[in-house]
């Protein structure tokens, strides 16, 4: 199975917070773990947010790097994330952008969710951890 790792989970995983073995099984498992190239943006906003030295970001990029093959934004994969977005906020307001690239990147690619965002809640294709 293909499964989108949503920058929620990253966070988790950077924080070895609550979920983060949960999400270690679904990256060591034999799925194929896919995310698009902005998740490396929000993990880097919040490791500065939180004041985390810069080498703890530097190792955990690269170890995102090594769980997931990003993606790249395309014209079609931005023009996709674009109109899905106000479809996507009708149900759930405070839905970003960038959660709209991991939906869009998810249809694309025919693939599931993994997240704990409450924002996606709603929504197909999601395996949602509560």
């Amino acid at each position: 199975m293909k499964i989108v790792v949503d920058t929620w989970c990253w966070i988790e995983l950077g924080k070895d917070a609550d979920h983060a073995d949960v999400i270690k099984e679904y990256l060591r498992s034999e799925n194929n773990i896919i995310a698009p190239v902005t998740v490396l943006s929000e993990i880097v906003t919040k490791f500065i947010g939180d004041k985390k030295p810069v080498e703890e970001l530097t190792l955990f990029l690269q170890e995102v790097k090594a769980y997931a093959n990003l993606y790249l934004i395309d014209y079609d994969l931005a023009e996709k994330a674009g109109r899905l977005y106000h479809k996507l906020r009708a149900r759930s307001k405070d839905i970003g952008i960038m959660d709209a690239y991991v939906y869009a990147l998810a249809i694309r690619e025919h693939a599931r969710i993994l997240t704990g965002d409450s924002d996606f809640k709603p929504f197909k294709r999601v395996i949602y951890l509560q």
